[in-house]
């Protein structure tokens, strides 16, 4: 078989372009779901971990995973925000949201 008849290799990509491929995933999440975001957003700020814990449950496990990009590699939620996920209200007020809606 001549090199012409051979099926074409993709090239490995970069690691710069997985996380670009990852980035943009998540922006079209983003925009698909900006008001659930911005709703729990607003609930974080709020320190309302019940309503906030609703929101994030509401999200499939696929979508919080595409969303789980560090501010500083451009994902939306800042770094105040994370450390709020993060928190022992935050983790308590999921479990208890998924306790009551098993």
């Amino acid at each position: 078989m001549s090199e012409w008849n051979e099926p074409v290799q993709d090239e490995p990509k970069s690691k710069s372009e997985i996380r670009l491929e990852k980035l943009i995933k998540a922006n079209q999440l983003v925009k698909d779901l900006w008001l659930s975001i911005h709703e729990l957003k607003l609930a974080l700020a709020g320190s309302d971990f019940i309503y906030a814990a609703q929101l994030w449950r509401e999200l499939t496990d696929e979508e919080r995973e595409v969303l789980n990009i560090a501010p500083t590699k451009g994902g939306i939620f800042t770094i105040e925000e994370n450390k709020l996920m993060a928190s022992d209200e935050f983790r308590d007020a999921v479990r208890q949201y998924f306790e009551e809606n098993k």
